[in-house]
């Protein structure tokens, strides 16, 4: 999107990465697209030297992963899981701040970070999110079974860090900039801008959070996008998923970034949910079960049965010898992770789309995106060859 609206744009990415690669595939990327090798958990002076001396505009897009990991774990996601919680924010936390002072030290007008409605927590069934919604991102959840057996109460540690890094930015805002203690750096490279325009206002520096909310689209392969896949691989016999969501286009999402950069210039802080169709996930299950070809789940699953299933595997992951009792644990995931997925709420996006046009596209449109992009990518066989197969 970047690239399609003339912008310079400098890429972080790690040697090697699969993302990258990609990158260089997109149009205008050989005249418009620098891609700059680095990482989030550089030394601070190290990583402000890599962003360009007149640098616009930052977009922070990337949330990073702890590398602890529970090796019987069979469902597991990044931030869902108490293994690695403290690691999962402290190296968001640093990445953080990185961004923050690599800004700061080069003037940049304006960061538009990734954040997600999770930053919200896990609200009471049927709330419509909004930007003024009380966050419960701290609550604990449950994962005892039979009173005091099994895993701790903990909170979300991916809700808790969302949280804890707009509040790191909106302290950022608010404090402005400071010219003391910034590494010196030398006045070379390019702008992730638009024309020859330069740096912000010294005195200045501005944030936009953008809180998306369930994302699918193209380029997308993990997520909710891996219902393709288990759909596939089960025939459509997956358990029904409880809740509702709010399901957004990536493409509309990058659209709303770019319109970010310049939504609203002089305003220090500002935030907005992103989401689109608002639907059960039921209702999104028969939709993917449809475009792969299969049978979709009939009904739901309560809450309570998966709630109550995954805290009994919970409490037999720490038990050896009992761990081939647990149900299912390649479908059901963590406490952590199922307090996520049976989530009932919606929004209305009703801030986006009066600061920032945004306009999503219906949930079958962004599905039918998705699959065809993970079909053409190879990483799902087209509905005719799974059919030829089975």
């Amino acid at each position: 999107e970047l690239l399609a609206k003339g912008w310079q744009v400098h890429a972080l990415h790690r040697e090697g990465s699969k993302r990258a690669s990609m990158l260089k595939q997109l149009p205008h990327a050989n005249s418009r697209l620098n891609l700059v090798p680095g990482d989030l958990k550089m030394d601070p002076a190290k990583f402000a030297l890599l962003v360009p001396s007149d640098t616009d505009v930052i977009f922070h897009i990337c949330h990073l992963e702890e590398s602890e990991l529970h090796p019987e774990r069979k469902l597991s996601a990044p931030g869902f899981q108490p293994e690695g919680a403290d690691e999962h924010r402290r190296v968001n936390q640093y990445a953080m701040a990185n961004v923050v002072s690599a800004a700061k030290a080069r003037s940049v007008r304006r960061v538009v970070y990734c954040s997600s409605w999770s930053s919200y927590g896990r609200q009471p069934c049927g709330t419509d999110v909004t930007e003024n919604t009380t966050s419960r991102a701290h609550e604990h959840i449950d994962a005892s079974c039979c009173c005091c057996l099994g895993g701790k109460s903990s909170p979300v540690p991916y809700f808790e860090c969302k949280l804890e890094l707009e509040a790191q930015l909106r302290e950022a805002a608010t404090t402005g900039r400071s010219p003391n203690g910034q590494p010196d750096l030398p006045p070379e490279r390019n702008a992730m801008a638009r024309g020859s325009g330069g740096g912000g206002d010294p005195g200045t520096f501005e944030v936009v959070v953008i809180q998306p909310c369930s994302v699918f689209g193209r380029y997308g392969d993990t997520g909710w996008c891996l219902i393709f896949e288990k759909l596939l691989a089960t025939n459509g016999s997956m358990p029904g998923l409880p809740g509702a969501s709010s399901f957004v286009d990536v493409q509309d999402l990058a659209a709303a970034f770019v319109t970010a950069a310049d939504a609203r210039r002089g305003v220090p802080y500002q935030r907005y949910i992103l989401g689109g169709t608002n639907a059960t996930n039921l209702e999104m299950q028969c939709a993917m079960a449809e475009l792969v070809g299969t049978a979709a789940p009939t009904r739901a699953t309560p809450p309570v049965v998966l709630n109550l299933l995954s805290r009994w595997n919970e409490c037999l992951l720490g038990v050896p010898v009992c761990r081939w009792l647990r149900v299912m644990p390649g479908t059901i995931g963590s406490p952590w992770l199922v307090a996520k997925i049976t989530q009932d709420q919606s929004t209305d996006s009703a801030a986006a789309r009066a600061a920032l046009g945004y306009r999503p596209r219906p949930l079958a449109s962004t599905l039918k995106r998705n699959y065809d992009w993970l079909v053409s990518s190879g990483t799902l066989p087209s509905k005719a060859a799974s059919k030829k197969a089975s």
